[in-house]
């Protein structure tokens, strides 16, 4: 039996019908390096088959087939993956934390078809959580900015991080053929707090890093709140995007690590709304107040009030 017809009887029992999806931003370039906002038109006007639109993987464009988004928008942060069966790349689905930050309110509109309500029982990764997560400015790796958290200062007092500084990481990128790990974490100064960012050591880009592990092996000081790592690779600079060679995400997340610390990042909740006029709680609920509560007027209470 010849190697074609055992790869194809291979395919034709794997359960999984995608190989791994890769990151991508969908529309052609033009000649002058802008967006073309027609998605289904590449730089030379040819227009793709009926169903496919040009994707950008990195420096590489091509046609993929499509049934996910909608096809009159470009620069849309899509996942695609190649299908076994259809031996083809197709576009499975919008990349949700890249569509979020470009979309925001708007996501599902890019959809096709809209995306519609529903329980969604799937696992959530971290980074879908907004409170301290790291991304880039503008579409650079080399500045990362942290969106607004609450945190607990090194004087023990609640604080909100909403700044919209950044910190550099352009003094880390490594040399030829290597990759390496930047740890950012908040400095939690009362008086001047910042982002700090603390470089590994380098390595082959083709040994890939053991992570968290690896992360965690960067030394920071022991009153700073981390919040994740970035994979930097030789030749990143102010132009480079976050969708890296090999398909795989540039960040990865480290807030878990401040659950235990008495500074920690609040990354579940946002700063409770003050509760005026009156307030019902009804049998079998509960409510938290996070901050201190004044009471005018009558206070009744059936069943437990609990002071921490």
């Amino acid at each position: 039996m010849s190697i074609e017809k055992n790869v194809a009887l291979l395919r034709k029992f794997v359960v999984n019908e995608y190989e791994p999806p890769r990151s991508a931003l969908t529309g052609a370039l033009d000649a002058a390096g802008a967006v073309i906002s027609d998605p289904t038109i590449d730089r030379n006007g040819v227009i793709a088959p009926t169903n496919f639109i040009f994707v950008r993987v990195r420096d590489r464009e091509t046609a993929v087939f499509n049934r996910r988004v909608r096809t009159d928008i470009s620069n849309v942060p899509v996942k695609i993956a190649y299908h076994r069966q259809h031996q083809r790349d197709e576009v499975v689905g919008t990349n949700d934390i890249d569509a979020d930050f470009a979309f925001g309110t708007a996501l599902t509109w890019v959809s096709s078809p809209t995306v519609t309500g529903g329980l969604d029982r799937s696992i959530v990764d971290a980074r879908r959580l907004g409170p301290g997560r790291i991304y880039e400015d503008k579409h650079t790796l080399l500045n990362i900015l942290a969106l607004p958290f609450l945190y607990t200062d090194t004087d023990g007092n609640e604080k909100d991080w909403s700044s919209s500084a950044g910190v550099s990481l352009t003094g880390s990128v490594p040399a030829a053929n290597t990759h390496i790990l930047v740890r950012v974490a908040l400095n939690p100064d009362p008086d001047s707090p910042v982002l700090v960012a603390t470089a590994g050591t380098a390595k082959d880009d083709m040994k890939p890093f053991d992570l968290p592990a690896e992360a965690l092996d960067i030394t920071i000081d022991s009153s700073y709140i981390s919040l994740g790592v970035v994979r930097l690779m030789n030749g990143d600079d102010s132009r480079t995007e976050r969708i890296p060679d090999d398909g795989t995400d540039r960040f990865t997340d480290l807030r878990h690590l401040a659950a235990d610390s008495p500074r920690s990042v609040n990354i579940l909740n946002t700063r409770p709304e003050p509760v005026t006029g009156t307030k019902i709680i009804a049998s079998g609920q509960s409510a938290l107040w996070g901050s201190p509560v004044t009471v005018t007027g009558s206070f009744t209470i059936s069943g437990q009030l609990k002071v921490a």
